[in-house]
């Protein structure tokens, strides 16, 4: 039988639910014994949010998100991280203080909006 492809997706571009209703279709999946394997093309997560997640990957000297590690393991998926999630960005959040002491106060929100302000570093994954 050839491979099935489903495609989950939210209204939101974050916190609309994805990675939950995501993870419990592969858990279901991989429970009825179909073989299961999560994708998520592109991902950006934050330092201060996924703070675990970005000490995982310092530890191992890798980068993949936080949400891949939910599927990944919903999924009992073999395949390495890198793999699942080809593109993958982390983020911090910008420290006040330099942008005040700049007397960029008023551009802070709007830096805040523009992630580019704040990437840290971004990893690609060619196979």
């Amino acid at each position: 039988m050839p491979p099935r492809r489903l495609l989950v997706f939210g209204l939101l571009p974050q916190d609309s639910g994805k990675t939950t209703v995501a993870s419990a279709i592969c858990r279901g999946l991989q429970k009825a014994g179909v073989a299961v394997a999560p994708f998520k093309p592109r991902a950006g997560h934050n330092l201060w949010y996924q703070y675990d997640a970005y000490l995982r990957c310092r530890s191992e000297g890798r980068l993949y998100c936080e949400d891949i590690i939910k599927l990944r393991d919903a999924s009992r998926c073999p395949l390495p991280y890198e793999l699942l999630n080809p593109i993958d960005a982390l983020f911090t959040p910008l420290k006040a203080e330099n942008l005040l002491q700049e007397g960029m106060g008023r551009e802070l929100y709007l830096l805040e909006e523009n992630i580019y302000t704040h990437l840290v570093v971004e990893r690609y994954t060619m196979w």
